[in-house]
């Protein structure tokens, strides 16, 4: 029971490894949100509005972590933006 815990846990810690700029370049208007979960990892926040929600990301840029914020729309990305 142990080793399945503990092969558990370096796995997730595997998959948390840090996206970077190349990572957020792949984002592109009209993919799909399995689309983006695969490329970007979870969003560590999403707000939820009306008709869309604003899923939120971090990346390392040039060794400064930098934000990116896509906004999707029916399961799919509508618009992003990074800062």
């Amino acid at each position: 029971m142990r080793l399945i815990i503990a092969f558990l846990m370096i796995v997730s810690l595997m998959s948390c490894e840090s996206k970077t700029l190349q990572d957020a370049r792949q984002v592109k208007v009209g993919m799909t949100t399995r689309d983006l979960v695969y490329v970007m990892g979870e969003p560590w926040t999403v707000d939820v509005n009306d008709d869309k929600e604003d899923w939120f990301f971090t990346y390392e840029s040039n060794g400064y972590k930098s934000h990116m914020v896509v906004y999707v729309k029916n399961n799919k990305v509508e618009s992003f933006t990074s800062y």
